[in-house]
């Protein structure tokens, strides 16, 4: 034992001198004009952009646990698996180091920096064009329902419609969730309505896309949430002229069957098992 002992205390020297200098390499994943180069490339960014809403910081767990604090949950939090971040949300107790919070504080920003990156590179790209709608549709959808998430949730959060680049400010400053609404949401989702196919329009590789109907779908909740009731009537009727219509069987909206998924009645579904 004294052996093993004596041997690496001989070695600690050798580890302690094996980082003596800094880290000198700009990240090397990073998404920028030199990684989104043709079509292939710029779908697969708007792909990756799609992936946040599935993890568990939003749409896997974070997001559906706030239905405790409303009460729709059949059981409270208080259970002794459950985790302090739960039981603080049911307790109204939250504070900004509460796991959930957190979570759903940054859960939205890898999706807007995919989205920003497409939207930077895609315009001038020399590719088909209305392959070339349809990716800026796509972006311009998602980061209108990244940031209607945090502005939900949080009021007032930081604005970036360009892709970060090392060096730049870590903490930007809040701005108003008033522009936010005015300057991103409202008019992402209204391009994004002009720019994308109706959901029938797509391949079968490409179902669970956002389309048309989708972007209709969520400009109207953004306006009934704006209590701008009569531009929300507006876009209900849109999403009804599209085709939507509820499942005659209401159980049909669960499950985990085929006929189960992208019914007549979704707008929009994450794709879990997607190809």
């Amino acid at each position: 034992m004294k052996k093993i002992f004596y041997m690496a205390l001989a070695a600690m020297p050798l580890w302690l001198g094996s980082c003596s200098k800094f880290l000198d390499k700009e990240p090397l994943e990073d998404p920028s004009a030199e990684s989104v180069k043709d079509a292939s490339a710029a779908v697969a960014m708007i792909n990756a952009a799609y992936q946040p809403l599935q993890r568990p910081k939003l749409y896997n767990m974070r997001i559906w646990s706030l239905d405790i604090m409303a009460g729709n949950s059949a059981v409270g939090a208080g259970g002794g698996d459950d985790g302090i971040e739960t039981i603080q949300l049911s307790n109204f107790s939250t504070g900004p180091d509460n796991f959930s919070a957190v979570d759903l504080w940054r859960g939205p920003n890898p999706g807007i920096l995919y989205c920003n990156t497409v939207l930077e590179n895609v315009p001038s790209m020399d590719i088909d064009p209305q392959l070339k709608n349809r990716l800026i549709g796509e972006a311009k959808f998602l980061r209108a329902n990244y940031y209607f998430i945090l502005v939900q949730l949080f009021g007032d959060v930081p604005l970036s419609l360009v892709p970060a680049k090392p060096g730049d400010d870590l903490k930007p400053a809040r701005v108003s969730k008033e522009r936010i609404y005015n300057e991103v949401i409202v008019p992402d989702l209204k391009e994004a309505i002009t720019l994308l196919p109706r959901r029938e329009e797509y391949a079968d590789q490409d179902k669970g896309r956002v389309s048309k109907g989708a972007a209709a779908g969520l400009l109207a909740k953004v306006y009934l949430t704006l209590k701008q009731y009569q531009l929300c009537i507006d876009q209900c009727n849109q999403v009804e002229s599209l085709g939507y219509v509820l499942n005659a069987d209401y159980s049909d909206c669960f499950g985990g069957e085929p006929r189960h998924k992208n019914t007549a009645e979704s707008l929009f579904e994450g794709q879990y098992y997607g190809p």
